[in-house]
C-alpha cells in the first residue's frame, strides 16, 4: 500500500492542506519546532485508524476551523482507494468519526 497524497480538511494546526505525488520511496518532512510535523503523521493515522480520545483532545477541533478530518489517496496492488475520515467533535461517544473507502477508479 502506498499513499499518493493526502488533503487535510481541518486537523490540528492543520486546514486546507494538500500533498500531491508522495513518493514511493522516501517521504521526508521537515521543519522548525511546532511545525505540525507530528501533526500531520497524526493525521495520516487518524485517517487509518481512528482517533483515541487523547488524541482527539489534542487535535479536534481543528485550530484554524474547518470539517475536522480528510482524506487520503491509497495505491494498493488491486486498486486505488479514496479513505476518508471526518470527525464531529460534538459526538463525544464516537471518537473514531465517519469512515469511508471508496474504489477510486470506479467510484463505488
Amino acid at each position: 500500500m502506498k499513499i499518493d497524497n493526502l488533503n487535510v480538511d481541518g486537523f490540528g494546526v492543520w486546514k486546507g492542506l494538500q500533498v500531491d505525488g508522495v513518493s514511493e520511496h522516501l517521504t521526508l518532512f521537515c521543519g522548525q519546532n511546532e511545525a505540525g510535523k507530528t501533526t500531520l503523521m497524526q493525521f495520516v493515522r487518524s485517517v487509518l485508524f481512528g482517533n483515541c480520545i487523547e488524541r482527539r483532545k489534542k487535535y479536534i477541533p481543528p485550530v484554524y476551523g474547518g470539517l475536522a478530518g480528510g482524506n487520503l489517496h491509497v495505491i494498493t496492488p488491486h486498486s486505488d482507494y479514496e479513505v476518508q475520515r471526518h470527525i464531529d467533535p460534538n459526538r463525544i461517544t464516537d471518537p473514531t468519526g465517519d469512515l469511508s473507502v471508496v474504489d477510486a477508479k470506479d467510484g463505488t
